[in-house]
């Protein structure tokens, strides 16, 4: 997906990236909530980012009229549309972490390659969309069984049936491993997930 862009500066002066991965219905607003409250709580400059985001013309309007709005798109340019979205975002990235600004993403190049992949768009025509993007200093998969009550009516990732969720999963567990993602597991007490999420990025804003 490319290499870091020469724009960040001194790594040791910078904010951090983290990015939380999984499929629809596992809980991840939850827990990015968290984390930003635990960040918050030492001290730590920190904001929150949702990726796609539905504000940025105009990309956003178009990836929510597909996902939302029942408009017909081929997955190749819905896919496009989704990295012209990160990369439009992405000045404001950069100056935030250049300003020694910490970002918790939820969702980020990780998640269009999965559902590109799920809807059959060949894993190197992704990396490609994706290329000279931001790489995060960690990206967490949560994986696990999925929320039912969390399905959004008329979302066309999350209303097509167990049969493609399932796939998506299997996509997000086989990146996981080939891109070096931790995984989390989803299920459980939710401060027990957050503490083991903790536990794998924690280390990128104590001090040595």
């Amino acid at each position: 997906m490319g290499e870091r862009e020469s724009e960040l500066f001194n790594i040791d002066d910078r904010g951090k990236f983290v990015v939380v991965y999984a499929s629809n219905n596992l809980g991840k607003s939850v827990q990015i909530e968290r984390i930003v409250a635990r960040l918050n709580t030492m001290g730590e400059q920190v904001m929150r980012v949702k990726y796609p985001i539905y504000g940025l013309k105009p990309t956003g309007h178009r990836i929510n009229e597909a996902l939302r709005g029942g408009i017909s798109m081929p997955e190749d340019v819905l896919q496009q549309f989704f990295a012209d979205n990160r990369r439009d975002f992405q000045p404001t990235l950069i100056n935030v972490l250049n300003a020694g600004v910490n970002v918790v993403a939820e969702d980020y190049t990780g998640t269009g390659i999965a559902w590109g992949m799920t809807r059959g768009i060949p894993q190197e025509e992704l990396f490609v969309y994706n290329k000279g993007l931001v790489v995060p200093d960690a990206a967490i998969l949560l994986d696990g069984e999925r929320f039912s009550a969390a399905i959004e009516d008329g979302h066309r990732n999350e209303a097509d049936g167990n049969g493609v969720w399932d796939k998506n999963r299997a996509i997000h567990l086989q990146l996981a491993q080939e891109l070096g993602w931790t995984v989390v597991s989803a299920n459980g007490e939710i401060e027990e997930i957050r503490e083991n999420i903790w536990q794998e990025v924690g280390y990128l804003f104590v001090e040595p």
